[in-house]
């Protein structure tokens, strides 16, 4: 009788330690998005500005198969760079991970500039992170 109710009891919890989830409880969870954000936002030239992004939904951060990642940067006087990185170093190499992405960029131009990740050719598309970089005191007399 014992062993009977033990093996009840143990088909009863089984399911309850499938970590899977279902669609539902993953749409549930929200979309996916990019998480940008910068180390700074305003500073004097030169400002070096670190980046860091995440994917996310409601609930968690994602793990996803990463194929490209493109960094499209906007500044002033019509500026506009769009970095495409093809190879996996774009992700945090000691960790491994497939969800966090890293950039750093030194910022010489006064004005206002704007940072965008896009991964996979627009399936994930980051917030906007405006920078806004201030002539320096040392550039504007001359020394």
């Amino acid at each position: 009788m014992r062993i009977v109710v033990v093996s009840l009891l143990t088909l009863l919890l089984l399911p309850a330690c499938n970590d899977k989830k279902s669609d539902l409880e993953l749409f549930d969870e929200g979309r996916t998005r990019i998480n940008l954000s910068a180390d700074r936002n305003r500073g004097y030239t030169p400002l070096p500005v670190n980046f860091v992004a995440y994917l996310e939904n409601n609930e968690r951060q994602i793990a996803v198969d990463v194929k490209e990642v493109k960094w499209v940067i906007r500044g002033p006087l019509n500026y506009k760079r769009e970095q495409i990185i093809e190879s996996r170093n774009f992700q945090d190499e000691n960790e491994n991970k497939n969800d966090t992405f890293y950039y750093d960029q030194v910022l010489r131009r006064v004005g206002s500039w704007s940072f965008q990740l896009i991964i996979n050719d627009g399936e994930y598309v980051s917030n906007k992170v405006k920078i806004q970089v201030l002539e320096s005191v040392r550039s504007r007399s001359g020394f």
